[in-house]
């Protein structure tokens, strides 16, 4: 008895026999209708809602700081948009926030909201014993 496949046996990985073009791979042609992206408008490139020269402006005043707490703000102002009402609602800040921003203590986003505020980007709404809570008066 030998190894080899007799002539009525065929191989998955070797059949040249059944093979028009004697290609070995066995790959099945599949013809997928490629579809054709038009092209790019490049004016409608932006982050909705997210505005870079604001974003400078919250920078000059507070630094980092600054960027993050506009960026919470954009954020939860983005969010709310559904609900009629909230243009003008005043967000708490998160004390801590420790994810893309690194560290930020209380005392940092404390300086960077009184900054913000002598430089007219933010209205401030303090309550005793409670957070203090912010809105956007820029875009």
């Amino acid at each position: 008895m030998t190894d080899r496949p007799d002539d009525k046996q065929t191989t998955v990985a070797s059949n040249i026999k059944y093979n028009n073009n004697n290609n070995i791979n066995n790959t099945i042609p599949i013809k997928v209708p490629l579809k054709v992206a038009p092209p790019r408008d490049k004016s409608k490139d932006f982050v909705q809602d997210y505005y870079m020269m604001s974003t400078a402006l919250c920078y000059k005043a507070a630094k980092g700081v600054g960027v993050y707490i506009y960026s919470v703000l954009k954020w939860r102002k983005g969010m709310d948009k559904k609900y009629p009402g909230r243009e003008n609602a005043y967000y708490p800040i998160p004390n801590v926030q420790t994810h893309d921003w690194g560290i930020i203590s209380r005392q940092r986003k404390n300086e960077a909201i009184q900054k913000m505020l002598a430089a007219g980007l933010i209205a401030v709404k303090k309550e005793k014993g409670k957070s203090t809570k912010v809105r956007l008066l820029i875009k």
